[in-house]
């Protein structure tokens, strides 16, 4: 009869060892940037070229980062009739670890709309967890 009791400990740590402990924690935590360049309200000449520089970590590991540059003088994002002259600029790349830095050109057209332009860049770890953020930046003759 010493079965029982010895049934009932096993059961009873068994139910403890798989609600106690578990490796399957979920990251809800955002990946985190440091952009260096380009500086906020940064003027630029259509036709130079633009360095974006950040620093991109995360507690668990990246994923991707996209760049969004489209013209934002007019603080309307709907369509208009001079689209054609607005600048839009869309990238996407890819990320492993846990931390790194990208550096890359980026050209502007000789023949665009001048005036004020929002640079977004969107972060994503592996997790699917997102940081976002927005410079404003003008292109000048």
């Amino acid at each position: 009869m010493k079965l029982k009791p010895i049934l009932y400990l096993f059961v009873l740590f068994l139910g403890f060892g798989i609600t106690g402990c578990s490796d399957d924690e979920i990251d809800t935590e955002k990946p985190t940037m440091t952009v260096y360049s380009p500086g906020a309200e940064q003027v630029f000449r259509p036709g130079q070229n633009l360095n974006f520089i950040a620093e991109f970590s995360d507690n668990v590991g990246l994923n991707a980062f996209k760049i969004d540059i489209h013209y934002g003088g007019d603080h309307d994002h709907k369509k208009h009739e001079e689209e054609d002259e607005k600048w839009h600029y869309v990238h996407t790349g890819e990320l492993s670890g846990r931390s790194e830095e990208v550096s890359m050109e980026i050209d502007i057209p000789g023949e665009i709309k001048t005036g004020e332009y929002h640079f977004m860049i969107f972060l994503t770890d592996v997790s699917g967890n997102e940081s976002i953020a927005a410079i404003t930046i003008n292109i000048e003759h």
